[in-house]
């Protein structure tokens, strides 16, 4: 399964609302496969932790 963040987590965090600081703890499943595949290709040591 591959899961991302709801928002980058950049470095400018400085001024950021309290929301926004707690989105950057969730996760999201990816669902659509075209995009696991691309991510796949992009970052190929995922597969083998899989």
């Amino acid at each position: 399964m591959v899961v991302r963040t709801k928002i980058g987590k950049g470095h400018l965090r400085r001024n950021t609302s309290k929301r926004t600081k707690a989105l950057l703890s969730e996760t999201i499943a990816v669902k659509s496969s075209g995009l696991v595949k691309h991510i796949k290709r992009l970052a190929p040591y995922m597969s083998k932790k899989d």
